[in-house]
């Protein structure tokens, strides 16, 4: 096999709005040949096979002219902690498709499209810190069961002639945490209480095949979740 090879082209833009915030834009496109694709599994793509099928399956007639593509913009204001108050806000849209050896081009599992992250903290002194970060993102694409299949051989077969052609659903999550921070001759102890998920929202990372109720079955990421936890620096 060849070596894979890839190109990227970036062009960003970063402006100071005032001392302590800087927005920065970027453009990019990233074209990737040479990939191994295998004639046999025709609409899969072999560098995500390992996220979907949790390994890389056998291959024994690979070719090495596969091709994909990723192009996007992303732009983001930071504001560095000068007083009281810090915080980031960034949104990015992207395309990142892969051509099958049928030459048609489809979804990797990773254009989630958009991506939308806010994040910030309150410090009013050097005791206690308050913080929190919202995240948002499109759904990413999968690969759906032929049910009629699935139910008649109980078990999750997948509908190939769909691969990639559908979306999960969109994923959001807010997260929010409180430091308290005590300080020593040359070391400083934090304790810190996070709350993840804090709506309890329902963020359905995958779907698979429940071989004992002969169903369809949700994957879905942490409900509310209190952590607690302690540093100790020096």
């Amino acid at each position: 096999l060849n070596t894979p090879k890839a190109i990227h082209y970036i062009l960003s833009f970063s402006h100071l709005l005032t001392e302590e915030t800087r927005l920065t834009i970027a453009l990019y496109q990233k074209d990737y040949s040479g990939l191994p694709v295998d004639p046999t599994q025709p609409k899969d793509f072999l560098f995500d096979q390992v996220v979907t099928n949790g390994i890389f399956t056998s291959h024994s007639d690979l070719m090495s002219n596969g091709s994909a593509y990723s192009r996007g913009i992303e732009a983001m204001i930071q504001k560095k902690l000068a007083k009281d108050f810090y915080g980031m806000i960034s949104a990015s849209y992207s395309i990142s498709k892969y051509k099958d050896v049928e030459g048609n081009w489809k979804d990797r599992i990773y254009d989630n499209r958009f991506n939308f992250n806010i994040e910030g903290g309150y410090k009013p002194n050097s005791d206690w810190e308050f913080s929190a970060r919202f995240i948002c993102a499109g759904g990413a694409p999968y690969t759906p069961f032929d049910m009629e299949l699935s139910e008649l051989n109980n078990k999750g077969i997948l509908d190939l002639g769909k691969t990639n052609t559908v979306r999960l659903p969109d994923y959001h999550s807010l997260n929010i945490r409180v430091d308290r921070r005590f300080y020593f001759e040359q070391t400083n102890l934090v304790i810190f209480l996070s709350i993840w998920n804090v709506y309890n929202h329902d963020n359905i990372s995958a779907y698979s095949w429940n071989e004992v109720k002969n169903k369809l079955a949700k994957e879905v990421g942490w409900n509310t979740l209190p952590v607690f936890g302690i540093e100790y620096e020096f």
